[in-house]
């Protein structure tokens, strides 16, 4: 497993002789951290050392009220794209978020590179640490076809092209949550 850390306070509370967290001394799986911004960590390895081949690529820096709109821009996910092993492999947005909702600008940019999409959402759980909001994309539309997901996929917006975001453009008005 591979993170991308843009804080390293984060990082000092993962690692070291006596963690804060210890889910990552914990793990079995062989963990590697990079410290820095997710996007041009991946530009830089590409260019580097080419693709990562991931079966899984989580981006997860939404939640809060200032987000990394560089991370949901098309030429951010072209990065992603590069970095996934093949047509099966997914990328997978965490987009849970009390002020904005990015389904949309995951729904244009899922047209516009024709990525199957699924959107999984358990809002509904009594257990407030299950509560979160996911979009899934992949080449292949079988990919996102999972037992697991039974019950909890949840519906996508049209694509709107004026919701595409490009490192160019994003407009945070248009995806403030209405409330």
């Amino acid at each position: 497993m591979r993170f991308y850390e843009l804080n390293p306070q984060v990082i000092a509370y993962s690692e070291g002789a006596d963690p804060y967290f210890t889910f990552l001394r914990d793990s079995s799986a062989k963990i590697e951290t990079v410290l820095g911004d997710a996007r041009l960590s991946l530009e830089r390895e590409f260019a580097e050392k080419g693709p990562q081949n991931f079966d899984v690529l989580v981006i997860d820096a939404f939640s809060s009220d200032a987000i990394p709109a560089h991370l949901l821009t098309l030429e951010a996910l072209d990065v992603y794209l590069k970095h996934l092993r093949g047509p099966d492999s997914v990328l997978a947005f965490h987009i849970s978020n009390k002020v904005l909702d990015l389904r949309y600008v995951l729904a244009a940019l899922a047209a516009q590179k024709e990525l199957s999409v699924v959107r999984l959402n358990k809002r509904d759980s009594d257990d407030a640490a299950e509560r979160s909001d996911w979009v899934m994309l992949s080449r292949n539309p079988k990919a996102l076809q999972l037992n697991a997901f039974a019950g909890h996929i949840a519906p996508m917006p049209k694509p709107d092209e004026r919701m595409l975001w490009t490192d160019d453009y994003s407009n945070l008005f248009r995806v403030l949550l209405r409330r």
